[in-house]
């Protein structure tokens, strides 16, 4: 490794952080350079830099270009002397070991340089003359060196990976990104199911808002575990949160639209007018809840339909909830012909309604006369189900009835119209 003695410019010595004195032949830069080091820590580079000005940092800069440029021309020296041989077999190992290791410097120089120009960049400073120097002597390796591009972007990957301020710590960091985001994975499915056990246990709460909770709490500590690994690959987390705070407001009048939707989901979820498995009229739709987000509730209607519906509407809507009560009452209207024995017939519709096993004994069932119709005698049938039974027993009752009408002989008529047809005696013509 190139040794250079450079002392700090820190406001303290050499000696309180372990730094030796500097080297006789790095006199003429001692009072300009960061360190006498070209393997200095990046992350330490920085922190020396960071209460320098503008001058200084300037100062540092061309301290820091000198020894890339001595350390370049020592190579450029070497590259003369390997190409004067005429194989590749016949260079000395000595020259082959000097070139790799001021390839080695001048790699870990152009990386700290690069520090160097940012600090300065950021500070006002001219750093355009440096930026095109070290783009230039890159460039020019290719040519100096006799070697083809990929062989020598094969050896500075090799460099990269082995640099502890390259590829080992951007492997450390990758590694240690992986072990954050499996572990805060796995806090995450824990929770889920804690909550979800003390959820089940809150005999009070929404399948809906039980969701939710569980949601909600597994996305933040996702979140926080992402956050974290950013922050262990060398990404500024602060910024990017201040630029997502400072954005919010374009961001909400953007969105107020998806905003109201997530308002309205907030208020159907707290509310409970519905839950999850309930046969519901929502936005003049029915259909059974299958899932609900903050911004949708969709419903799967009797033949298997998928909706999707905003819950802007469904919150700002009539909500007509056919599964909120344990018991509904059956609303069945049976027809009778004008000839029929009318107590027949409702002794009928009560026997029948008495024997069917789903039928609730309280309330009890209520049958009376509903309409003297055009073409009928209409007799309401109100039995009392629970509610997972009302289907099966509209049903059956229908069935039933029928069958038994017709085994009593009442008939069941269809709407029919009377016609009268009068004979008129035609006109005599006067005479």
């Amino acid at each position: 490794m190139l040794l250079m003695g450079l002392t700090l410019l820190l406001p303290v010595s050499a000696d309180e952080v372990g730094i030796t004195a500097p080297l006789p032949e790095a006199e003429a830069v001692a009072n300009k350079t960061t360190s006498y080091d070209s393997s200095i820590p990046l992350t330490r580079l920085k922190v020396q830099l960071r209460p320098l000005s503008k001058e200084e940092i300037t100062k540092e800069l061309e301290a820091w270009m000198k020894l890339l440029r001595d350390d370049i021309s020592q190579a450029s020296k070497l590259s003369i002397k390997a190409q004067s041989y005429e194989k590749a077999s016949d260079i000395p190992e000595e020259l082959k070991a000097r070139q790799i290791e001021l390839r080695t410097s001048e790699y870990a120089l152009t990386r700290r340089i690069q520090v160097v120009i940012a600090a300065l960049e950021s500070k006002g400073g001219d750093v355009a003359e440096a930026k095109k120097y070290v783009d230039a002597v890159t460039l020019a390796r290719f040519e100096t060196e006799g070697k083809s591009v990929f062989a020598i972007i094969g050896e500075d990957i090799k460099e990269w990976v082995s640099d502890p301020d390259g590829g080992k710590k951007a492997i450390r960091g990758l590694g240690i990104a992986l072990l954050l985001l499996v572990a805060f994975w796995i806090i995450a499915k824990i929770l889920s199911k804690i909550i979800k056990v003390i959820i089940s246990k809150h005999v009070g709460m929404s399948v809906m808002l039980g969701q939710f909770i569980e949601r909600s709490v597994k996305g933040v500590v996702i979140f926080m575990g992402l956050l974290f690994a950013l922050s262990s690959l060398g990404v500024q987390v602060g910024p990017m949160i201040a630029a997502v705070s400072a954005g919010g407001f374009i961001l909400g009048f953007a969105l107020q639209e998806t905003l109201g939707n997530f308002a309205s989901g907030m208020m159907v979820m707290f509310y409970r007018p519905f839950d999850i498995g309930h046969f519901v009229e929502v936005a003049g739709t029915g259909g059974r809840v299958d899932k609900m987000s903050l911004v949708s509730t969709t419903l799967l209607t009797p033949d298997n339909k998928e909706l999707i519906i905003p819950n802007k509407k469904v919150w700002g809507d009539t909500i007509i909830n056919y599964n909120s009560k344990k018991v509904r009452r059956v609303d069945l209207v049976f027809s009778i012909g004008y000839g029929d024995d009318i107590k027949k017939a409702a002794e009928v519709l009560k026997e029948v309604t008495e024997s069917h096993a789903q039928v609730l004994k309280s309330p009890e069932t209520v049958i009376q006369v509903g309409e003297l119709a055009d073409s009928s005698v209409d007799l309401l049938c109100r039995p009392w189900v629970k509610t997972k039974d009302y289907w099966d027993v509209y049903r059956e009752l229908t069935w039933l009835v029928k069958e038994r009408f017709d085994q009593e002989g009442i008939s069941i008529p269809f709407p029919q119209r009377d016609l009268h047809v009068y004979q008129v005696e035609p006109l005599q013509p006067q005479t």
